[in-house]
């Protein structure tokens, strides 16, 4: 699999949004980076997170229920 070329960015998050996040990757074994690029991706392409049986990882389930 190809390398992702990544930018780093700085961006400001309200401060209970980043303890939230930080706390939720953690008890799901990723990255607050991570949950945001997937966050990015259902926002810009939201068939991306259609798919939410019970195959898909729980931080997926849980970003699909955030759009609801």
């Amino acid at each position: 699999m190809a390398k992702t070329n990544r930018i780093s960015i700085n961006f400001k998050l309200p401060e209970d949004l980043l303890e939230e996040g930080r706390a939720f990757a953690t008890e799901n074994e990723t990255t607050l980076t991570a949950l945001v690029i997937e966050g990015l991706r259902c926002v810009l392409d939201s068939a991306h997170c259609a798919d939410n049986g019970a195959d898909a990882p729980k931080h997926e389930q849980d970003l699909a229920n955030l759009k609801d």
